[in-house]
């Protein structure tokens, strides 16, 4: 979401906080949800048995996927505290 610089001085600096807390969440979830999709139509297509390693090559793919945006959310409230 993007306010120009009237909308911005309007809105308090925690009202600004809590939207970007919440765009970060809102994509959190929306890996999340690619992320479980992905294994559910992997594991309809290869059936159940082989569903243990691809359970752990989908979770290390979340995992990583998830601390880069996280990385990533973090360099984009220092450059914007600064």
């Amino acid at each position: 979401m993007r306010f120009n610089q009237e909308e911005r001085r309007k809105l308090a600096q925690e009202d600004l906080e809590i939207v970007k807390d919440v765009t970060a969440s809102g994509w959190f979830i929306l890996i999340d949800m690619f992320f479980f999709m992905l294994f559910l139509s992997l594991m309809f297509i290869t059936g159940p048995e082989p569903a243990y390693l691809l359970i752990s090559l989908l979770f290390a793919l979340y995992v990583i996927t998830s601390c880069i945006c996280l990385v990533v959310i973090k360099k984009k409230k220092k450059k914007s505290a600064d």
